[in-house]
């Protein structure tokens, strides 16, 4: 069973089954964008947001951008997530954003 008796704080630890809760509503509402052509672009702890009942809210659309979910490729920059969340190979300019993913030489392709 889990608590939700007090907000999170931080410098709280969560436990295995909150985080395991928290990432099912995350990927449920992340799935829910995406079907609706809507990438977020900025997925970070500060722009995720939990109420007293432990129902998880994705907030902060500014760098969102719109996307037909039919077609086969999408054109976007590489402007994207705040800046102390980027990617090393990123901030290098050392990949390329295509398809909708990240190019073959990416490090999260390997």
């Amino acid at each position: 069973m889990i608590s939700w008796d007090s907000p999170p704080s931080p410098g709280v630890k969560f436990t295995e089954p909150q985080v395991k809760c928290y990432m099912r509503q995350l990927l449920s509402g992340l799935k829910h964008c995406h079907s609706r052509g809507v990438l977020h672009r900025d997925i970070k702890g500060s722009n995720l947001l939990i109420d007293g009942n432990g129902v998880l809210k994705i907030a902060d659309f500014g760098l969102a951008t719109f996307f037909d979910p039919k077609a086969r490729t999408v054109a976007l920059t590489s402007h994207v997530v705040s800046l102390w969340y980027r990617p090393p190979e990123l901030l290098l300019g050392a990949i390329e954003v295509v398809d909708g993913g990240i190019a073959e030489n990416s490090v999260w392709r390997r």
